[in-house]
């Protein structure tokens, strides 16, 4: 668990602990990252760390969940923009094309079950919409495939545009559907 601030110095803390996991995990796998290098490497003390969180995953845990939150906001304005658009893909991709340093490093990582974990919280349980076990079921598959694919786009250090990424995926399903018959 990690503790929510709006203390300019707790949040300066914390993106300095942030900013440290990414230099190191960066040279070694994440699960191999002690609290005493993280606390050196950031320059906080261990207090510190233990004040603002439990876990070393708490600190990704709070990156995803600001990062995940803003680009949940970035879809409600593109939906606003654009009320005859009802799809969900193409603005979260917009969105980590230019914000990818969060995604990126905790892709990278191998932490893509966090990833998993905070888009199927922030877009399941906050979903006012999805009241019946049969849509629940569709937003998820929905989602995992969603997130397959930004793993896959993110950890080639997203090579194509959202739009040209789409117009392929789009292609694909459609020969998909027609092998199906």
């Amino acid at each position: 668990m990690y503790r929510k601030s709006k203390d300019k110095r707790i949040r300066t803390s914390q993106a300095m602990i942030f900013g440290a996991w990414k230099s190191l995990v960066l040279n070694k796998p994440h699960e191999s990252i002690k609290i005493n290098e993280l606390c050196e490497a950031a320059k906080v003390g261990r207090v510190t760390f233990y004040r603002l969180y439990d876990h070393i995953d708490d600190v990704v845990r709070q990156q995803l969940d600001d990062d995940i939150h803003k680009a949940r906001q970035h879809l409600i304005l593109y939906r606003l923009k654009h009320p005859m658009k009802k799809g969900m893909f193409k603005p979260l991709l917009m969105y980590f094309y230019r914000h990818p340093s969060v995604i990126q490093s905790v892709l990278n990582a191998k932490l893509s079950h966090l990833v998993h974990e905070h888009f199927l919280r922030n877009f399941l349980q906050n979903n006012p919409t999805v009241n019946t076990e049969e849509n629940q079921f569709l937003l998820s598959l929905r989602l995992s495939i969603a997130i397959n694919i930004l793993e896959k786009w993110v950890t080639s250090n997203m090579k194509s545009s959202p739009d040209h990424l789409l117009s392929m995926i789009k292609t694909r399903m459609m020969q998909a559907i027609e092998e199906l018959e």
